[in-house]
């Protein structure tokens, strides 16, 4: 399955590897999730990832972010925000959405 990580679940995962977020970048690393990237999404996982506060290695932050450059994928068309869903539902229906215009256009390529 292919997915887009929130730089706040990678962090949480990293930080508590037990918890919910942790079996995410473990589903990650095992190669079961296929990280979605952009040059965007890379930028803000590096500067989160090097803050101070986090302590993190900073031999250790530059392995992980190859790894996922290696192991992740650039979409053909951009990774777009979801912006304005209020209910869960809304979210739901976007989501579905953009799922189904993803595969009409790869679909057409």
């Amino acid at each position: 399955m292919k997915i887009v990580l929130d730089t706040n679940v990678l962090v949480s995962g990293l930080l508590q590897p037990v918890g919910p977020s942790g079996q995410i970048v473990r589903l990650v690393a095992s190669g079961d999730l296929v990280l979605c990237h952009d040059p965007r999404i890379l930028a803000e996982y590096q500067e989160v990832l090097f803050r101070k506060k986090f302590s993190f290695d900073p031999e250790r932050v530059d392995a992980l972010l190859e790894e996922i450059k290696a192991g992740g994928i650039i979409p053909k068309a951009p990774l777009r925000a979801l912006r304005g869903a209020g209910r869960g539902e809304d979210l739901l229906n976007r989501l579905l959405q953009s799922r189904r215009e993803d595969r009409e256009r790869g679909a057409k390529a």
